[in-house]
């Protein structure tokens, strides 16, 4: 019997320690692909870097130990060999996606192929830029065709040839850009680095920038050492560029490399590689910066032409980051001046006007806190284009610590809290300033995300604090406000306005009655009736909202009629009725009001006579409520 009872709680048990299981696995697999990228953009950064500098410089490169060159080799056999996997797997997912869009008659490997390979440029690209053509070093013939004109060994011939041919993996650099933006995702919302998001892309931007001028001056210097071994003079050999000559000294071309003057004897070959790079690569900066005014000269016709070509190039560059950092400035640029405009009408009106100087410090201080939190947009309005799920989504996010601080949200189902935060609209109050008075008519409530609210009705006076929620008569009933809220502090308050709470609860219609009863109640028992029980007054006591509270007195029996029995079960049958004229409703509650006072009253000992009011008789009774509705019944039919 007592196996039999545990074999439902060890299936449970077993089900959730599966699925527990499941989701770590799940986890576990997406942390291998995000390795897995990061792996890929790694390689891709290398080509974009090592690829072409080993090309533009290969007569210094090839100089290198021969051991060194083939560990050099060992590793990028390696990195093609991640590639080759990673182009298999693109390829075998290309082709799953494609199964069930091509017929069954012509579902075969060959069609696949050839529709994928004519429909993804980006996987076309990937496949020719890992073709083995230095395959083609078998053969004795297929060498650098300028490799004699610069006077190599053949093994430098051979090496030089060998980086000619893999110039294709320079194709792998066309999904950096993709790859990039994934890794920086990945560091900023799961890894949550503390480093801003904007200093990131700034990074990221500058690395762009600083990677198209690494490959405009491997280009330039490439073209440069050709051109000056193939005419014989070049911005190489000019005084002030690589190096200095004596006044009166000639330069000549010697063994292919060699520059010769009258007093010494100078070789290309003995600059240092840094140096011949950082030149080429200062050049490149002044094209792309508008920079360059002639310091560097083409001494040749290839000189000539490539220089235009990178300086048209480098123009479409430059016009490119400007044009981006010039839509970002405009874009802060304008919300920065429409808010500036607003505020110099609203300066001109208070001036005209003659508005006091504490109205004044209010409204500035208003407008410096909104300007702080939002920068004169709407609080979301990048994410005002997604779809409704995914706008509710953000917003939860958002809004997760101001939600879990407010008490009346957790009694509220998921999916009518996400459509809820929705209709809630943002508020910042400044010190002193009357959020409504006695009187107003506004259908609203507020919830406190930030500061205190002092209540005021009549002679007493009580806080909400952050959490708590005040005005939700005006809004559930359509009364005129009962009380006065004054801001003790700069408060950041969500309002809920009567229009999107009425489209809400269009969609949900079971919270019309549920709501009114849980925002203008406690759905704590009577904490006055039990007094004496010495445990429920400790509980009571623990209670941050009523910890402050010692004892019902004339002072602040207004602040503890929500947990008057008498007031939530006035409450409860003012819930329940599907329809209420406001000035019913505003009667109506002003007597539950005064009978749960006097029961709070004569709980704590105190007279039955009302010594809030001033008033006397019947106002304990309930009857003459309902005697009132029914004669109020009687004169609408």
């Amino acid at each position: 019997m007592g196996s039999s009872l545990q074999l439902p709680s060890q299936r449970t048990l077993l089900s959730a320690t599966t699925d527990l299981e499941s989701k770590q696995f799940i986890r576990r697999v997406k942390e291998a692909g995000k390795a897995w990228d990061l792996v890929m953009l790694m390689v891709r950064i290398y080509h974009l870097i090592v690829t072409p500098f080993k090309l533009s410089f290969a007569v210094a490169l090839v100089e290198m130990p021969l051991n060194t060159l083939r560990r050099w080799s060992a590793l990028e056999l390696s990195m093609d060999l991640f590639c080759v996997v990673d182009v298999v797997y693109e390829l075998r997912h290309a082709c799953m996606m494609e199964q069930g869009v091509i017929s069954a008659a012509s579902n075969t490997a060959k069609n696949r192929l050839r529709r994928i390979f004519a429909t993804n440029p980006e996987l076309r690209a990937y496949v020719v830029a890992m073709l083995p053509l230095e395959l083609l070093l078998i053969s004795d013939k297929i060498r650098v065709p300028f490799s004699h004109l610069l006077g190599l060994s053949t093994d430098a011939t051979w090496w030089a040839s060998r980086w000619m041919l893999r110039m294709n993996r320079m194709l792998l650099i066309r999904r950096i850009d993709h790859l990039s933006e994934q890794f920086l995702q990945f560091m900023i919302h799961d890894l949550k680095v503390s480093v801003s998001e904007a200093l990131l892309y700034f990074v990221r931007g500058l690395s762009s920038y600083l990677a198209t001028g690494h490959i405009l001056a491997c280009i330039w210097f490439g073209i440069s050492e050709l051109g000056f071994h193939y005419y014989g003079t070049s911005w190489l050999s000019t005084s002030g560029m690589l190096t200095y000559f004596a006044e009166g000294d000639t330069v000549l071309e010697h063994s292919g490399r060699m520059l010769s003057a009258s007093s010494s004897t100078f070789y290309l070959a003995s600059i240092s590689l840094a140096r011949k790079y950082l030149r080429s690569l200062l050049f490149s900066m002044e094209c792309i910066s508008t920079l360059f005014y002639g310091d560097i000269l083409s001494m040749n016709p290839l000189e000539l032409i490539a220089e235009i070509a990178i300086t048209l190039w480098s123009i479409y560059i430059y016009g490119a980051l400007v044009g981006a950092q010039a839509e970002f400035l405009d874009a802060r640029a304008r919300r920065e001046a429409a808010f500036e405009q607003s505020l110099g009408e609203l300066q001109h009106y208070v001036v005209q006007n003659g508005v006091p100087k504490a109205l004044k410090r209010q409204i500035k201080a208003y407008y410096a806190r909104l300007w702080r939190r939002c920068r004169g947009e709407h609080e979301f309005a990048a994410v005002s284009g997604v779809s409704r799920a995914l706008y509710e989504d953000v917003i939860l996010t958002t809004l997760h610590t101001f939600v879990t601080q407010v008490r009346s949200f957790r009694a509220l189902d998921e999916h009518f809290l996400r459509a809820l935060l929705v209709c809630l609209q943002y508020v910042v109050c400044s010190e002193n300033e009357e959020v409504f008075v006695v009187g107003d008519v506004d259908r609203s409530m507020y919830f406190i995300a930030h500061g205190r609210i002092l209540i005021k009705t009549g002679t007493s006076e009580f806080g909400r604090e952050r959490g708590d929620l005040f005005g939700e008569l005006a809004l559930l009933y359509g009364i005129s406000r009962l009380e006065t809220a004054v801001a003790l502090t700069v408060s950041e308050l969500y309002r809920l306005d009567h229009e999107p709470y009425e489209r809400l609860l269009l969609d949900f219609p079971e919270y019309r009655t549920r709501n009114k009863l849980a925002w203008t109640t406690v759905d704590d028992a009577d904490p006055v009736a039990s007094q004496t029980q010495s445990r429920s007054q400790t509980a009571l006591a623990l209670r941050p909202s009523i910890a402050k509270v010692a004892a019902t007195t004339v002072s602040n029996v207004d602040a503890r009629l929500q947990y008057s029995f008498v007031y939530r079960a006035s409450m409860k049958m003012l819930a329940n009725m599907q329809t209420l004229h406001p000035l019913e409703a505003k009667d109506l509650i002003l007597k539950c009001r005064e009978a749960a006072r006097r029961h709070l009253l004569r709980c704590a000992g105190h007279n039955s006579e009302d010594k809030t009011s001033g008033k006397s008789g019947q106002g304990g009774k309930l009857l003459p409520i309902f005697e009132k509705r029914r004669a109020l019944r009687a004169q609408q039919k």
